[in-house]
């Protein structure tokens, strides 16, 4: 019989765990030490930001990030392009009639193609079919069909030529579109080597919807070869009046935002986290109505922790100078002037460095604030992680008419990469502005 000694046993947990001990201590000395060269790179990395050298690249740094953003993006273009090129015919599928009706986009049924690409596949003999026709527009992705003329247009192309393009709407044959014209923007000699007259190559159809009731219909439009073979692309299109966007908008003004303010203007003095909003506002020869009316926006905020600074570029204007004059007596507005006209950079800058507040509010100076504007962004300026902040917009005409909403998305850089939707109103935490230069 084996009897197992405990004391063997115990000298063995024991020498087990002094290897332990000593790798834990191992590991801790690595760390103070990664710590360690953590520290001296963070200091560099300081001094490197503030040094001279550092700021007067900056502007070589972003034309190079600029460009390196363009090269990816044309790489996936042309990914993008080389994959529809393969794999034959594709729809694009996105909203195809809208309608305003809440001060957003409303999908009328099913989305449906707005733009119909049939180009070169390989067929079961391996030969690709080089019939091409692409239907480009209209264009109901972007705005509904107001009455009146439109344009139907796209590129169509076959080694046995075009004997003619159809359109018709509802069933009902509208005529034959003019082809042969120029097609811009779309390279037919890549897909159809065989075929003849590749630059012109364009169809072109002016429709007149006047007589079209308001509503949702269908668009074909047939591409037919002269050796018999036919393609046909169908659209989905809404139509609406010339009023009728204005009066949509109207009713959403007074269905949702006219409650909001009234509910800003009650909820506004008992905000806890109340910043004061520097609004700056850069000036040049403004119209002394537009700028008063500007200004009159301003004090007229439901959120009354507001400052006002007024840049004005050398503005030459009496009447100008006379209305900022006018307004200079209130504390809560600086104005300040350069002796000579430098441009709205340096008429910003200088209203800049008047700015005393957590946030500046950037207002050109012939815009007009909703009374509730500061008070929507002083309750999203209470979360401290926030440093941008931007709203909706729209437009007014001279009789006072707004018009022309855009209800902008959540944080979209993808969109951003393709325009500026940031525009009117934004507000930007004071430091991030300042320590951009």
């Amino acid at each position: 019989m084996t009897v197992a000694c405990p004391h063997a046993e115990t000298a063995e947990a024991d020498a087990e765990l002094r290897r332990l001990r000593a790798e834990v201590a191992e590991a801790q000395i690595h760390i103070l030490a990664l710590k360690e060269r953590l520290r001296i790179r963070d200091e560099q990395y300081e001094r490197t930001i503030r040094s001279w050298s550092w700021r007067l690249t900056a502007p070589a740094r972003t034309c190079a990030a600029l460009l390196g953003l363009i090269r990816r993006s044309l790489g996936r273009w042309r990914r993008a392009w080389a994959v529809l090129k393969a794999e034959g015919p594709r729809v694009m599928a996105i909203k195809a009639g809208v309608e305003l009706v809440t001060g957003a986009c409303q999908v009328l049924g099913r989305p449906t193609p707005f733009c119909t690409r049939y180009l070169p596949k390989p067929g079961a003999n391996g030969q690709a079919d080089p019939f091409v026709f692409v239907l480009a527009g209209p264009r109901p992705d972007i705005t509904p069909l107001v009455r009146g003329e439109q344009i139907v247009y796209g590129c169509a192309a076959a080694p046995a030529g075009i004997e003619q393009i159809e359109v018709e709407v509802d069933g009902v044959r509208l005529g034959a579109a003019e082809y042969g014209l120029s097609c811009d923007g779309l390279d037919l000699a890549i897909d159809l080597p065989a075929a003849a007259d590749l630059h012109q190559a364009g169809f072109r159809f002016v429709w007149n919807t006047r007589a079209l009731r308001k509503g949702r219909h269908r668009l074909a439009v047939r591409a037919r070869s002269r050796d018999g073979r036919e393609k046909t692309a169908l659209c989905a299109l809404y139509v609406v009046g010339a009023d009728d966007q204005r009066t949509d908008y109207r009713q959403w003004i007074e269905r949702v935002e006219s409650p909001d303010i009234d509910q800003a203007r009650r909820d506004a003095p008992a905000l806890k986290f109340r910043p004061l909003l520097s609004v700056v506002m850069p000036t040049f020869n403004t119209r002394p109505a537009l700028l008063r009316a500007a200004i009159e926006s301003v004090r007229s905020q439901v959120y009354d922790r507001w400052e006002l600074c007024i840049g004005d570029d050398g503005s030459t204007d009496p009447a100008t100078r006379e209305a900022l004059d006018a307004v200079a007596a209130d504390p809560r507005i600086k104005v300040r002037r350069l002796p000579e006209n430098r441009g709205i950079a340096a008429a910003s800058n200088l209203a800049l460095a008047e700015a005393s507040g957590e946030f500046v509010v950037l207002l050109d100076h012939d815009d007009l604030l909703a009374p509730h504007a500061l008070y929507e962004i002083a309750r999203a300026a209470a979360d401290a992680q926030v440093t941008m902040i931007y709203s909706d917009e729209d437009k007014i005409d001279a009789a006072g008419v707004r018009y022309d909403p855009f209800f902008k998305p959540d944080w979209s850089p993808d969109l951003l990469l393709s325009c500026n939707y940031l525009n009117h109103l934004t507000a930007i935490r004071t430091g991030v502005l300042r320590s951009l230069g």
